[in-house]
């Protein structure tokens, strides 16, 4: 039997600044009186060829709301980065173990972007934390803290590290143009999480993966130059492609999810909680009814978050532990997906996890002044 493995302290880490919809009421009214009159609200949700009458359910209450069922985000301030955020992440998890950088063995980054276009994170990171381990990158979309995670747990069993840092981060708002309706539904932040060896029944006890090449042309990078000169990385979405996204949706999410099941030899009536990746507004009621589980079984963070790409399990994991909805020993079951990239189901036994501390509360956090990007 391989050595018990899994997550043994979570943190999260967000930008201090908020932006809400007053910010596109704001400064673009012009911009939203064209999507009203276009007729694009929620272009997502209204594919012709959905025919899921479970995800039809779920994301009937946002058909009508252009802001597509996001409340707030948080958002990169002036002089933050993706790597201050990762950074500030590691801090918090190695104080919640109780470690220093240099009793880790192996950090992991995936950042979605990284700072720089061909490099990823990960040494960026070690120069400024004096990190003297190794230091990896790895990439597979929104599904990167899932895909880290097994990696993490096979190179501990495999007795190749012994502790395992995995640092997770998202940028967006320094992608999206704030007129590409796109941006409504995007936000920024970072956590990193600790693996290695748990008590016996305990960690990750099995992961399904698949690739989504028949998701490659539906996002995709597009390079250009702001008003510096300096190369920037626009997120684009492909008009036609994009309206087969809710079929994708649901495609890869039953099949990763049974597999996942029928490989490992639990039942879904034996899981005491569900992580999905918050990628849209009622995505956490379509994971429940397509489940048939209780709601009360999963946690919803998009209204607060929006899409915060491979961050969002992780977060999503952190609030349900912070809220006592998860106890040691609970069978845990989680679902991401990334567009070119993986989709991933992974169900684990939920150990002693220590916590670093919770977030700034919205209400607290720095508005986004109007005119600022």
């Amino acid at each position: 039997m391989n050595q018990a493995v899994g997550i043994r302290a979570i943190a999260v880490n967000f930008p201090e600044r908020l932006r809400t919809n007053d910010y596109w009421k704001k400064n673009y009214p012009g911009f939203l009186a064209e999507l009203e009159q276009k007729n694009q609200k929620v272009r997502l949700f209204d594919n012709d060829s959905q025919e899921n009458i479970n995800w039809v359910q779920a994301v009937k209450p946002y058909r009508e709301d252009i802001f597509r069922g996001t409340l707030e985000r948080r958002v990169l301030a002036e002089g933050e980065t993706s790597i201050s955020l990762e950074c500030g992440a590691i801090q918090k998890v190695l104080q919640a173990s109780k470690l220093e950088i240099n009793d880790v063995d192996l950090l992991i980054s995936c950042a979605m972007f990284s700072e720089q276009l061909v490099i990823g994170n990960a040494t960026l990171i070690a120069r400024e934390l004096g990190f003297r381990g190794v230091a990896w990158n790895l990439n597979t979309s929104c599904a990167g803290a899932l895909s880290a995670l097994s990696n993490a747990v096979a190179l501990v069993q495999n007795q190749n590290f012994n502790r395992v840092l995995v640092s997770l981060s998202c940028n967006y708002s320094k992608h999206v143009e704030y007129t590409n309706s796109f941006s409504f539904t995007v936000g920024d932040g970072a956590a990193a999480f600790i693996v290695e060896k748990s008590e016996e029944g305990q960690g990750l006890i099995h992961s399904y993966s698949t690739n989504t090449y028949d998701t490659c042309d539906v996002v995709y990078p597009k390079f250009t130059v702001d008003s510096s000169g300096q190369p920037r990385t626009l997120i684009t979405v492909n008009k036609e492609t994009v309206k087969y996204a809710t079929s994708l949706f649901v495609k890869y999410f039953q099949k990763c999810c049974t597999q996942v099941l029928i490989e490992s030899k639990i039942k879904i009536e034996e899981i005491d909680f569900f992580i999905c990746f918050a990628a849209a507004a009622g995505y956490a009621d379509f994971c429940a009814l397509e489940l048939n589980i209780s709601k009360s079984k999963t946690i919803d963070i998009f209204p607060m978050y929006a899409n915060i790409s491979c961050v969002s399990v992780i977060a999503a994991l952190y609030h349900a532990a912070e809220l006592k909805k998860i106890q040691q020993d609970d069978l845990v079951m989680i679902y991401s997906h990334g567009f070119s990239g993986s989709s991933v189901a992974s169900i684990m036994r939920w150990g002693d996890v220590a916590l670093g501390p919770a977030p700034t509360p919205s209400e607290n956090l720095i508005a986004t002044l109007v005119g600022a990007r």
